[in-house]
């Protein structure tokens, strides 16, 4: 969903980014700032160098040097896209999202946040329900020799649905919620005109979205007779399994500080590593990966290790996962585990470290997958056209055209044929990629409307032009001055634009200069570059330090200018020039060497 930038604007000033910020770590006032120990999971420090801008709008860490706005706190440290951090934003400021302004998207929006509202109720009361049962319980006993703490079990909320059948009905009634809502949210089921509880006698996992909405729950049946032994929410208007992932509300952070994201099948897998301090988790629901969890997945890591059991259950489950991988452009690893175990066995059994150096011996999915393939190969024709008939929809399905040209290299060398042939053999079996493989038009389009924003990139500013950023954001003179300079005509295009959004920002805002450099921040595609170079000018200790620096910014910008357009009429000049562009190259010389005036 598309924004315009009035609507953003509203979203962010009707937030504080100290009260938000000092949710996840302990702020003091400094001065005329907050100070406290980063939050981000990648930088573990000592001594406080985060900052925060209650002014400004800005946080700034000295450290780790990540920087932005509250909006882009919510990205980079939550883990939500851009819509997702303007829609969280906007729900809890009580702002109608303009798309569902209208009445049929207004009670389309009312009926899921009641919802979200019982789905967080019937969290509560089996969370409540686990903690009465006494130490001697049997739920309590399996918790213990699965070796969850009650640190753990507390984090996630874990809960215990009661052997009643109508528990939560009786929950609904008393919170006057009607059985016809309940049933939509998957809690309870309706039989002739009666309503029982969905879930009975299972212990309990809350699902939620990494903006904190619980979305449904897994439950984990602990008799013999509890069939299925895990048990999830029907399909709800909030909750479907293909498109969603457990712990994620938990693991986006890490995932982002690694730069790498562990999946795992289940729950007990999943809470197994993170307690281990192997945070950089998630896990889908028992079912196999799909083009929505990829999707998920690419908005934290491109890098994928996969866990599978070292079974032909597991091997079965790569050999679905891999082209899916492929086609979403991630970078897919695996691991198997020896043994059979199944990862949260394994660390019970052998321990973490054991556990990290299975993790060491990963390898690229595909290759691990050939492998296994070519075991007691023995290179007959017939064999050769069975792997080029399992590996084909693999190869037609990868995005990254040099990773594809690597892997078709490491098949003519396995495979001991030529790179024509291979090619013409996987030619002729281009039409098994099946549709299964590769996402419709229709759904690539929805995911890229839904995260298509334009920011400006700041990575190709010189450092003159930063300089110049961070007077704009220190003092509203300087852009005044860099419009009677006429710099952005000089500038790179890049920089040319952050002087219009400043610009278009004050004509909109003229009283709000200390928010300039949030907004800014959300219009690029670093922000940490923005608040370094705000904070770098808020160093300077005197007028005359800054104006001097504009004033060589300036002069620098505006020789490099001259040098291009030398080297472009000493050209010119090669290919027989005119007298009057022979006076001209001699004008641009001399205004390059400060004869003549700009």
């Amino acid at each position: 969903m598309a924004f315009d930038q009035d609507f953003i604007e509203r979203v962010r000033n009707a937030h504080n980014i100290v009260d938000y910020i000092s949710s996840f770590t302990q702020l003091k006032r400094s001065g005329s700032t907050y100070m406290g120990l980063c939050p981000f999971p990648s930088h573990r420090e000592k001594t406080p160098s985060f900052s925060v801008s209650e002014d400004k709008q800005i946080y700034h860490c000295f450290g780790c040097q990540k920087g932005g706005n509250l909006i882009t706190f919510l990205i980079e440290y939550q883990g939500m896209s851009f819509p997702q951090a303007i829609e969280t934003l906007a729900n809890k400021a009580g702002i109608l999202i303009p798309e569902k302004a209208n009445p049929e998207s207004a009670k389309k929006r009312d009926e899921k946040n009641q919802l979200y509202s019982i789905n967080a109720l019937a969290k509560d009361s089996w969370a409540k329900e686990l903690k009465k049962l006494p130490p001697t319980s049997p739920v309590k006993a399996y918790l213990k020799k699965r070796g969850l703490s009650e640190e753990i079990v507390s984090e996630f909320e874990l809960g215990w649905a009661t052997d009643s059948w109508n528990f939560m009905v009786q929950a609904l009634v008393k919170n006057k919620i009607q059985m016809n809502v309940g049933e939509s949210a998957g809690l309870v089921r309706r039989k002739d005109a009666r309503f029982y509880d969905y879930f009975r006698s299972r212990l309990m996992f809350p699902i939620i979205a990494n903006t904190g909405e619980v979305l449904g729950f897994g439950g984990r049946g602990l008799r013999d007779e509890d069939t299925p032994k895990y048990l999830n929410s029907p399909d709800t208007p909030l909750f479907h399994k293909g498109k969603v992932l457990f712990g994620l509300n938990h693991s986006a952070k890490h995932i982002r500080a690694e730069d790498q994201v562990i999946v795992v099948e289940g729950y007990m897998d999943f809470l197994a590593l993170y307690q281990a301090g192997i945070k950089n988790v998630v896990a889908v629901l028992g079912t196999a990966l799909t083009h929505d969890h990829c999707r998920l997945l690419q908005r934290f890591s491109k890098n994928v290790l996969v866990l599978f059991d070292g079974d032909s259950a597991g091997i079965r489950a790569a050999e679905r996962s891999l082209a899916i991988l492929l086609s979403n452009d991630l970078l897919p690893k695996w691991c198997l585990l020896p043994d059979d175990f199944d990862p949260d066995e394994y660390i019970q059994e052998r321990g973490k470290p054991a556990f990290q150096e299975a993790l060491q011996k990963s390898e690229e999915m595909f290759l691990g997958l050939l492998t296994f393939w070519m075991k007691n190969f023995s290179y007959q024709n017939y064999e050769k056209i069975q792997i080029v008939q399992k590996v084909a929809p693999i190869l037609h399905a990868i995005k990254n055209q040099a990773l594809r040209e690597l892997y078709l290299n490491e098949l003519c060398l396995r495979l001991r044929v030529e790179n024509s042939w291979l090619l013409k053999a996987l030619d002729q079996n281009k039409q098994q990629t099946t549709a299964e493989i590769n996402p419709t038009g229709a759904e690539k389009q929805s995911t890229e409307q839904a995260t298509k924003t334009e920011k400006v990139n700041l990575e190709g500013l010189s450092r003159a032009e930063l300089d110049l950023m961070g007077l704009m954001l220190k003092s509203a003179e300087y852009i005044a001055k860099l419009d009677q300079e006429k710099v952005s005509e000089i500038s790179s295009q890049g920089f040319a634009k952050v002087v219009s959004l400043a610009k278009n920002y004050l004509e909109h805002f003229p009283d709000d200069f200390n928010k300039l450099a949030g907004y800014i921040s959300s219009m690029v595609d670093t922000p940490s570059i923005v608040t370094h170079y705000e904070k770098r000018s808020s160093s300077y200790a005197d007028a005359k330090t800054a104006h001097k620096l504009f004033v060589d910014c300036v002069n620098w910008i505006r020789s490099q200018k001259y040098k291009e357009k030398a080297k472009e009429m000493h050209y010119k000049l090669q290919q027989n020039a005119t007298p009057q562009e022979l006076e001209q190259f001699m004008n641009i010389n001399k205004k390059k060497h400060g004869i003549l005036g700009t």
